[in-house]
């Protein structure tokens, strides 16, 4: 499209915006033209979305812009909108230093200098920066003078995040073990909700779906923790001894001078612990051992006299750092083999974030995750859902735990098979 047309267009528009309604010899007149010019130039709006109404009044034809009920506008698509799509294409992923976003496309150089990877664009460098330049003054994008890089600014373009589904579907396991008591929960969950629709889940916050029953863990709020936590955050338990009234599954009620040392919420196990020592009833001053309080086993708690030397202390901040759940275990230097297939190494490297002692080694095809762990039953466990995907190559201690739950779960099955046989002996 030329210039003059597109000028042609631009005043014509204009014009209809000033005068309800004109005729053919009046456009005529407007842009110095004939009728046959005219008409494209309607047809060419047509195109761009404008509607037109027609009535016919003493031999003379009236066009009239028809407007919805939104107040629209139309542009005409150009070669330069297209170029500007090219290169905010380019921005959809990532910021790109401006040194090297020239070289991100094919401009025409006289070089002859074509890459495959580029993105073929059919202007010069000096248009490009005119285009840049455009782009930065409607606000599409920005130049961040801090790292040095052009990047969208979503105002008038909508951001695109690329997200695999490897990436959907960890998020989407997060978001299901968010407790009702989170900040921002309602819009987390409705996160949740729409990371189900594009894995192709269904919603099981669907009115259809309260019908079912629904196996598994469900997180009913947090309620019932904050009744719990009150009897302990109504005392000073950071700098005094509590004597706590304490309903144990082993030995029953018990009344133990505990000083807390850290309080620990287990997303996996909806559970608030408290851990710290217990200390003699007799002396109240010489700690006897460590110990895991579960808080909803906690029937009453009330404040002593004694400080509490225990609060943050090192060994507790230490312990925190090493266990893989809820411990007070010695720890161990495991070291563990992965094998390299599907989402193992998102995973792993999820795990890694979160534990300051861990460490990830590529080994070929393989992944040798290193760590300082206490609590190897809960370790254990988790490592379980890899299969014959991983291997322990130290601790022996683990090593063990994992064999022998592979050993009783074959026992477990060899019983019910010759069960089974003999049932059908008798049978027979």
């Amino acid at each position: 499209m030329s210039k003059k047309t597109l000028n042609a267009m631009k005043a014509l528009q204009e014009a209809f915006e000033k005068n309800k309604a004109l005729t053919i010899p009046q456009m005529m007149t407007l842009l110095n033209c004939n009728r046959i010019s005219v008409n494209n130039y309607i047809h060419r709006l047509e195109d761009a979305g404008i509607v037109f109404q027609k009535r016919c009044e003493n031999r003379l034809t009236y066009y009239s812009v028809r407007h919805s009920s939104e107040e629209s506008s139309y542009e005409p698509l150009t070669l330069d909108i297209l170029r500007k799509y090219q290169i905010v294409r380019e921005l959809q992923a990532k910021p790109v230093p401006k040194e090297s976003f020239a070289g991100k496309f094919t401009l025409i150089s006289g070089t002859g200098d074509e890459n495959p990877d580029r993105t073929p664009l059919d202007v010069g460098q000096t248009k490009f920066y005119e285009l840049i330049k455009e782009l930065k003054e409607d606000g599409d994008i920005e130049f961040n003078t801090g790292n040095g890089t052009y990047r969208l600014t979503g105002k008038n373009i909508p951001l695109n995040i690329t997200c695999n589904e490897d990436f959907i579907s960890n998020l989407n396991t997060d978001l299901s073990n968010i407790p009702s008591g989170t900040h921002y929960f309602d819009e987390l969950k409705s996160l949740y909700a729409k990371t189900n629709i594009l894995l192709g889940n269904l919603d099981d916050q669907l009115p259809s779906l309260k019908n079912y029953l629904i196996y598994g863990k469900r997180y009913d709020g947090l309620q019932t923790l904050a009744d719990t936590l009150k009897i302990i955050t109504s005392c000073d338990y950071k700098h005094k001894l509590l004597k706590i009234r304490y309903h144990s599954r082993t030995e029953g009620m018990q009344t133990l001078d505990f000083a807390v040392g850290i309080m620990i919420y287990n997303v996996e196990k909806d559970q608030v612990y408290l851990i710290g020592d217990v200390y003699s009833e007799k002396t109240t001053n010489t700690s006897l051992r460590h110990r895991i309080l579960n808080l909803k086993r906690i029937e009453a708690a009330e404040e002593e006299i004694f400080e509490n030397p225990c609060y943050h202390d090192t060994v507790f901040l230490e312990m925190f750092q090493n266990m893989f759940s809820i411990s007070i275990d010695k720890p161990y230097d495991v070291t563990i083999e992965f094998d390299n297939f599907g989402n193992i190494e998102q995973k792993i490297n999820s795990v890694k974030k979160k534990r300051p002692n861990a460490s990830i080694q590529r080994n070929g095809k393989k992944f040798i995750y290193k760590d300082k762990v206490s609590g190897l039953d809960d370790f254990a466990s988790y490592l379980r859902r890899f299969g014959f995907g991983v291997r322990v190559l130290e601790p022996e201690e683990l090593r063990d735990k994992m064999h022998y739950s592979v050993t009783e779960t074959q026992r477990l099955y060899q019983e019910e098979t010759n069960h089974e046989n003999a049932n059908d002996l008798v049978l027979r």
